[in-house]
Formats: C-alpha cells, sequence, structure tokens
C-alpha cells in the first residue's frame, strides 16, 4: 500500500508539471488579462485545426482529443479548508449542505406513501 501510495505521488508531481510548462503559463496569463480574445482566439484556432482535421478524415479523434484536453486544462485545485463535492474525501466523510442522500430519498418516498394510505 505505501508504496502505491508513492507512485500515486509521483505521478502527481509528474502532472503538475506537465501543466506547468511555458506554453500553458502564457495561455493562463492571456486568458488573465484579455479574457474575451483570448476566448476568440482560442476557439477560432480549434475550429480551424478541427476544420483541417476532419478534412484529412481525422475530425472524430481530434475531437475526442480536444474533449479530453478542455477536461485536463479545466481540473482546479480546491482552496485551503473548501470541502470537496465527494463526501468520502471530506474530514469525517461530511456531506455538503444540501446534498441529497438515499436516506433523504427514502424518508420522502415513505412520508408520501403514509399519506396516501
Amino acid at each position: 500500500l505505501v508504496a502505491f501510495e508513492s507512485v500515486l505521488c509521483g505521478l502527481y508531481r509528474v502532472w503538475e508539471g506537465a501543466l506547468d510548462v511555458y506554453p500553458l503559463r502564457a495561455w493562463r496569463a492571456y486568458a488573465a488579462r484579455a479574457p474575451w480574445q483570448c476566448a476568440v482566439v482560442t476557439l477560432s484556432t480549434w475550429l480551424i485545426l478541427q476544420i483541417s482535421a476532419a478534412y484529412v478524415q481525422f475530425g472524430v479523434v481530434f475531437f475526442m482529443f480536444s474533449l479530453f484536453i478542455a477536461m485536463v486544462l479545466n481540473l482546479g485545485e480546491r482552496k485551503a479548508n473548501e470541502p470537496s463535492a465527494y463526501s468520502v474525501f471530506n474530514p469525517h466523510c461530511e456531506r455538503l449542505p444540501g446534498q441529497l442522500t438515499a436516506e433523504h430519498f427514502e424518508r420522502d418516498i415513505l412520508m408520501r406513501n403514509r399519506r396516501i394510505s
């Protein structure tokens, strides 16, 4: 188990380094300075590349790869003391306020059935 954790930590460090390369840092700085202009340039570039990929019959693969890259680039880090959306990662498995659980669902269904009978 300890070896597995060390492997995961190593992969995380490699992953952090891969997302901190100069082109991505420059793109994030550009997006912070001029968000609308960056969005237009980014989407225009993507559209031109998508059309080019479709022309060489590689469009579906490029689109799927684009979706994967978009998911990876939008991964963020939580702030300190911010709860996770997944309760198993929170201290004492605390749920988020207003989170629907199986207990709430069963309680609501059973109460509804009792009123009808």
